[in-house]
Parts: structure tokens; sequence; C-alpha cells
């Protein structure tokens, strides 16, 4: 979308000392050569942390040999490389054949080269007719404790229209309170200065949304949870569209607060997973 304005952005984002990644479907890399040269561009531009993503949805118009040339590529360029694949009940897709692809077989095992599968989810605002289906272990409502967002102040996102967004997640266009502001004509630091200060970007990164609404639902004991969720990004979405928890969030901020703040100091204290602080999405 963007195309070779992508690599301003991220040659301006390493210029600032940001650490630079994007997430795309690779339907650049038709070949060994195609994927090498737009890789090496990227690199000399100061990416160097890459999502490639793939699976039955994204195969149908992206090949998956796209993405496995573009994973070779990128890693061959010292880029840390992640492929998401797309999981659901019912798909079709082997995804085992990434994972035996020459490509792939020759680079790993090497910490720079991370294979995972992930819930695919539906779109945000109901476009598209796919009905995806998930198993019930994949549920993130459980018994055992399911962690926060490990992104929300280790990623900043430029989307294409130049909005700094403090997600990376599938519904970061329907989540307008996670925009930071625009970079079009303000530096990132700036924005992110000026932004206000929100609680609930902390309890977020603490807690996850999950506990949040089950914080919401000591209070109102028949609130409805969303236990069908999968992903933490629709319980995130569920929560900011929900009026009554975050009114309930409001109100009872005080008897949380110390805990929370002292439970982030502490956990901003380890090191984090990853170390993606700035995304362009494209």
């Amino acid at each position: 979308m963007l195309g070779r304005e992508l690599d301003d952005h991220f040659r301006r984002a390493s210029k600032h000392g940001l650490k630079v990644s994007t997430t795309t479907n690779g339907y650049w890399a038709v070949t060994e050569k195609s994927a090498r040269e737009r890789m090496e561009r990227a690199a000399d531009a100061g990416l160097g942390d890459i999502t490639l993503s793939t699976g039955e949805m994204h195969a149908k118009f992206v090949p998956p040999e796209r993405i496995v040339h573009a994973a070779a590529a990128a890693f061959d360029l010292g880029m840390q490389v992640h492929v998401a694949i797309e999981d659901f009940a019912d798909t079709t897709f082997d995804w085992r054949w990434i994972v035996d692809a020459r490509e792939i077989r020759e680079r790993t095992p090497d910490p720079r080269l991370e294979l995972f599968r992930r819930s695919w989810i539906p779109h945000a605002d109901g476009v598209g007719r796919a009905v995806l289906r998930h198993s019930a272990d994949d549920r993130r409502f459980r018994p055992d404790p399911v962690p926060g967002c490990g992104f929300i102040f280790d990623d900043l996102t430029v989307t294409p229209d130049l909005s700094l967004a403090a997600c990376c997640g599938y519904p970061i266009e329907s989540i307008p309170d996670l925009h930071l502001g625009s970079v079009a004509n303000k530096t990132i630091q700036e924005v992110v200065e000026e932004a206000p200060d929100d609680f609930l970007k902390v309890m977020l990164h603490v807690a996850g949304p999950e506990l949040i609404l089950e914080f919401v639902k000591r209070f109102i004991p028949n609130y409805v949870l969303p236990v069908e969720n999968v992903h933490m990004c629709q319980t995130c979405l569920h929560l900011h569209r929900d009026p009554v928890a975050l009114t309930i969030v409001n109100e009872h901020r005080a008897e949380i607060e110390s805990r929370i703040w002292e439970l982030f100091d502490r956990k901003r204290a380890r090191p984090t997973n990853h170390d993606r602080m700035a995304g362009a999405a494209g």
C-alpha cells in the first residue's frame, strides 16, 4: 500500500534509534531473487524484524511459496523472522509444508527464525463471510492464568495512514483509543509525549483484558463474559466497545490502582519477550 515509501518510514524510525519491524503477507516475494532484492532494500533502511502471515485465508491470494522465499531472504540478511500461520478448527492448510520446505529446514533450528500457529479470528467490523470455529482448548477464559498484552508498551505501529498506535493486533483499525495520534506532521516522540495517560493500557499490560472483564463481573454478577474468545485481541476489542465495563473499571480504579502499578513496575523491570518497538503495518 505504501510501496517504496515504506522504506522511508523504516529509515526514519531507525535513525531515531527505534527497533523497526513490519508485518506482511509477502506478496512481493514472487521468486527467491525478488524476495532478496526487496529484503535488501528494507534491511538497508533499518528493518530488523519481520512477521510473515500465511494460512488458508492468505493462501487464496498469496501462494505460501512466497512466504518461504521471504523468510529465507530476511533471515540471510540478519533479520529476526516470524512466520505466523492462521489456525482454526476447519482449516485445510498444511502448515507442515512450510516447516518442511528446504529453505526453512536449512535455517532451523535457529532462534532468529520462528514459526508458530495463531488463532485466526473474524474481522472486528464484520467484514468477510468466513465462519471460523476453534477448539474449546484455545479459549482465553480458563482456569489457568493467561498473560497480559506484551505489546502495548513495547510496540508502536505506524499504519498506512500514518497513525501511531500502541497496538499491533488484528483490530488495530477498530479501537480508536489505542491510536495515539498522527505522525504525518509530528515526530513519533512528539506524539507519544502528547498522548494522555491511560490507566487502562497499564491494566491491559499487567492483567490482560480477560482478567479486567472478570474484575467487572465482580460488581455485575450477571455480566456475560465473551467466553468463546480465542484471542486476546477479541477480548480487548470487546472491552473497549463496552461502555458498561469501562464505567466499572473507572469507578473502581482506586481499589486496584496501587496493586496494578506495583505489578507494572515489577513487570517492566524484567526483560521483555521480544524487542520490537516500532512497527509498520504493510
